[in-house]
């Protein structure tokens, strides 16, 4: 009989867990708890109440909950915030830190600005015409030729660090601030 209940205990932790993550990955992979944070009780070499400043999720999808204590006096940490072991917040807790991370609206139209390496399908006049005299050109025959959708996107291309700061200043978010660059 305990070993049935212990297995429906972990069945429902794994699926806290699950749904934990996917709400991080609705953010983007990481979330930080800016008004209210989620209090959650942990065995860490005894019980703790500890408030959940983040989660995220690590390069091999691993969660990463970063907290404190709740009340500072009662533990002895050297930090004041550190990874907590998800296998340490006791079973039914997870679900209060994803009832606290709001959901995504996927109707939410953001924007970032980002660089982008094409392939231009193009032929000489068109190329002549942008090159010549300064690009004074330039942006008209651009525009012709995207328009028209003769292009393959397959290069270079990036955010750069003030596009991303700008991001964070609009949206209230905290990406870090750095270059993200990829080849498509």
């Amino acid at each position: 009989m305990k070993k049935e209940i212990y297995a429906a205990y972990e069945e429902v932790k794994q699926r806290e867990i699950s749904e934990l993550k996917n709400a991080v990955r609705r953010h983007g992979g990481k979330y930080v708890f800016t008004d209210e944070m989620p209090g959650v009780w942990c065995d860490l070499d005894g019980l703790v109440d500890v408030s959940i400043t983040s989660v995220e999720l690590d390069e091999d999808d691993n969660l990463v909950i970063i907290g404190s204590p709740f009340s500072p006096d009662h533990i002895d940490w050297e930090e004041d915030e550190r990874e907590i072991p998800v296998g340490d917040i006791l079973y039914g807790q997870i679900w209060w830190i994803t009832s606290l991370i709001p959901d995504v609206d996927d109707t939410d139209s953001r924007e970032i600005w980002a660089r982008v390496g094409i392939t231009l399908k193009s032929n000489e006049g068109e190329i002549s015409a942008m090159l010549a005299d300064n690009g004074r050109n330039l942006e008209s025959v651009l525009r012709k030729i995207i328009d028209e959708g003769r292009y393959e996107i397959n290069g270079n291309s990036y955010i750069p660090s003030y596009a991303v700061d700008d991001y964070n200043e609009t949206y209230k978010t905290d990406y870090p601030s750095t270059e993200y660059e990829c080849n498509l």
